[in-house]
């Protein structure tokens, strides 16, 4: 499984185990989204918090000139959104 389905699926073992096994935090989809996107997009905390930890960045811009923050907000997830916010702030 790729870091970007790992994060899309919100399966925080498979991002473990992805990254363990060399995956780029940088590397983007067919859309540009990052691993981080698509955690922040659905609503996976766990996930994003691991990737940023990792040392992923919050700032990355996809395609359609969205951020995770844009993502979060577009998809109604609240909690997330407040948190890229609160990430972006500092």
């Amino acid at each position: 499984m790729s870091l970007i389905d790992a994060a899309f699926a919100g399966d925080l073992r498979g991002a473990r185990k992805a990254i363990a096994d060399g995956c780029s935090l940088d590397e983007r989809g067919a859309n540009g989204c990052t691993a981080v996107m698509e955690a922040a997009r659905m609503g996976h905390i766990d996930v994003l918090t691991f990737l940023l930890t990792s040392g992923a960045s919050v700032d990355s811009v996809n395609f359609d000139g969205r951020t995770p923050l844009h993502l979060a907000v577009t998809r109604e997830q609240s909690k997330l959104s407040e948190f890229c916010w609160r990430l972006m702030l500092t």
